[in-house]
C-alpha cells in the first residue's frame, strides 16, 4: 500500500506469525544481501524505537500503534530493493514486520510503501539521498474508477511528474508547515445543478491539520463543519446526509452532490486550467472534485451503498483528503519546492503513449447490473458484483514491480521512474496514528 504519510517502509516477513495468511512473506532468509540493523544505544535507531537483545544479538525495534486494535512490530532491517526496473537499485532501511494485529493482518495489500514528507526512512527519501532520482518529488496518479482488483489503477513516478498523462496543466497548491502534505482549504462547496458554498470561515474549514494522505482511502473532515455541510445537503437533495447503509441505484448515487474542495493556490498557477476557482478574490486556487461515485461505497454482499464521506465529531480537529480526493487527477507532491501539483487525468496511456481521454468521466466504466436495479436485483437471484468506485481502492504497488534483491545496479540521477499501480477492493480506515515504541515487544 502507497501510504504519504507512514514514516517508513514496512513488509511482512517471513517468520511472522500473525501477519495473515493472504500476504505474501518476505523470505529474509533467502536474501544473501539481507541485514538486520545492529545498535549499541536507542540512538543507533530510527526516531522513537529502542535497541533490544534477543539470544545475544542486539537490533533496533520497530513498531506502529493506530489503535487499540489496529497495530505491527518489528525490526529495522536493510536490503537492495529496486522499484519498476533493476536499474535503480539502493540499500534500503525498512522495517521487518514479525507480528500484527487488527486492519494490518486482515487488509489485502502485504506491507506499505513509505513516501512520507520529512521521516529519512521514507523510500523517497532514501532515493533522493541516494542520487537515483533529481529531486525528492513524486507523482501519484490515480484513475477516477477501477472495475476490479486486477485492473490497473494509475501510476506512481518518482523523481518528478508525466505530463503525457495530463487532461490540463498542472496548477499547484502551497505545502503548509513543516511535516505531512499539508494544505489550506480555502472554501468549500457542494455541486449538483448549481455550486452551494458553504458558510464557513477559512479558520473553520483548517481547525487543526488538513493533510493529503494516500493511506486512508476516504477523505474525512474536521467536526467544526459539521452542522454547515449537513445543512447545505439537506437544501440540496432533501435528505439528511447519512453514513448508514442504504438500497439505492448506481444512477441515484450519480445524482448525489459533488464535493469541490477549493485549495489556496500559488501565483505561479497563471496558465488557463479548468481546475482555476476563478474567484474574483482567488484567482489562482485551485478546485478538486470528490465525486459521489468515489465517496459512495458498494457493498456486494448485501447490495447496498454506504456514504464514506466523514464528517468527524466536533471534538476532532483533523482533515484527512484520502486517496477518493486524488482520484481522477495526476498529484505531484514536491517537497524540494515545497508545493503540491494537480492535473486532471485518466492516468492512462494508450500503447502510443497519449494519454486516454476524458480525464473526469470515466466512460469505460459501466455500473453492473446489480447496482444499476437497486435492490429489486436481489429478489430476483441476481449475483451482485462488487465494484471499485473509486473511493473503495487503495492504492498498492504490484508484488512484480517492487523487489528486493542482492545486485547492485546504477542509473543516472536525473533519471524518473514510473510504476504500474493495481487497484485493490479494501477500504480500511485508521484512526489518528501516533508513533509508539514496541519497546522491544518482538516475538
Amino acid at each position: 500500500m502507497i501510504n504519504t504519510d507512514a514514516p517508513a517502509t514496512v513488509v511482512p516477513c517471513t517468520g511472522c506469525a500473525d501477519c495473515g495468511t493472504q500476504h505474501t512473506l518476505f523470505n529474509k532468509e533467502g536474501s544473501m544481501s539481507f541485514e538486520q540493523s545492529r545498535c549499541t544505544s536507542p540512538e543507533s535507531c530510527w526516531e522513537g524505537e529502542t535497541c533490544a537483545k534477543s539470544s545475544g544479538t542486539s537490533f533496533c525495534t520497530a513498531g506502529r500503534h493506530y489503535s487499540r486494535h489496529d497495530h505491527w512490530y518489528g525490526r529495522q532491517v536493510t536490503d537492495f530493493c529496486f522499484v519498476g526496473s533493476e536499474t535503480a537499485v539502493v540499500r534500503t532501511e525498512f522495517a521487518c514486520q514479525t507480528s500484527s494485529s487488527g486492519g494490518f493482518r486482515s487488509q489485502y495489500p502485504d506491507g506499505t510503501l513509505s513516501l512520507d514528507r520529512t521521516s529519512p526512512q521514507s523510500f523517497i527519501a532514501q532515493l533522493y539521498k541516494a542520487g537515483k532520482i533529481p529531486k525528492q518529488e513524486f507523482s501519484l496518479c490515480l484513475r477516477p474508477s477501477a472495475q476490479e482488483r486486477s485492473s490497473e489503477a494509475g501510476a506512481l513516478i518518482l523523481g518528478g511528474n508525466d505530463s503525457r498523462f495530463h487532461s490540463t496543466p498542472m496548477v499547484y497548491t502551497e505545502m503548509e508547515g513543516e511535516d505531512h502534505y499539508a494544505v489550506h482549504i480555502r472554501k468549500l462547496h457542494l455541486k449538483t445543478n448549481e455550486l452551494r458554498t458553504l458558510k464557513l470561515a477559512e479558520v473553520t474549514l483548517n481547525d487543526g491539520t488538513v493533510v493529503i494522505e494516500s493511506g486512508f482511502a476516504h477523505s474525512h473532515f474536521s467536526g467544526a463543519i459539521n452542522v454547515a455541510f449537513r445543512t447545505v445537503w439537506k437544501e440540496l437533495t432533501g435528505n439528511d446526509f447519512s453514513d448508514q447503509p442504504r438500497y439505492i441505484t448506481y444512477n441515484q448515487v450519480a445524482k448525489l452532490p459533488t464535493i469541490v474542495i477549493q485549495l489556496a493556490g500559488t501565483e505561479k498557477n497563471t496558465v488557463p486550467s479548468s481546475m482555476l476557482a476563478n474567484d474574483p478574490d482567488h484567482p489562482t486556487d485551485v478546485l478538486i472534485e470528490i465525486t459521489p461515485q468515489q465517496f459512495m461505497e458498494f457493498n456486494d454482499q448485501t447490495g447496498e451503498y454506504i456514504n464514506k464521506f466523514e464528517l468527524s465529531s466536533p471534538k476532532s480537529k483533523r482533515t484527512v483528503l484520502g486517496a477518493d480526493s486524488m482520484r481522477g487527477y495526476d498529484v505531484s507532491f514536491d517537497s524540494t519546492n515545497r508545493r503540491i501539483g494537480w492535473a486532471e487525468s485518466r492516468c492512462v496511456l494508450d500503447e502510443n503513449g497519449i494519454p486516454m481521454p476524458d480525464s473526469r468521466n470515466d466512460e469505460e466504466y459501466t455500473a453492473p447490473e446489480s447496482q444499476m436495479c437497486g435492490p429489486a436485483c436481489r429478489s430476483f437471484g441476481f449475483v451482485m458484483v462488487a465494484m471499485a468506485l473509486g473511493a473503495m481502492l487503495m492504492t498498492k504497488v504490484s508484488l512484480k514491480k517492487i523487489m528486493f534483491h542482492s545486485h547492485m545496479y546504477r542509473v543516472a540521477p536525473t533519471e524518473t521512474m514510473e510504476v504500474e499501480l493495481n487497484s485493490v477492493e479494501q477500504s480500511f480506515h485508521y484512526e489518528q496514528p501516533t508513533l509508539a515504541s514496541s519497546g522491544g515487544n518482538d516475538p
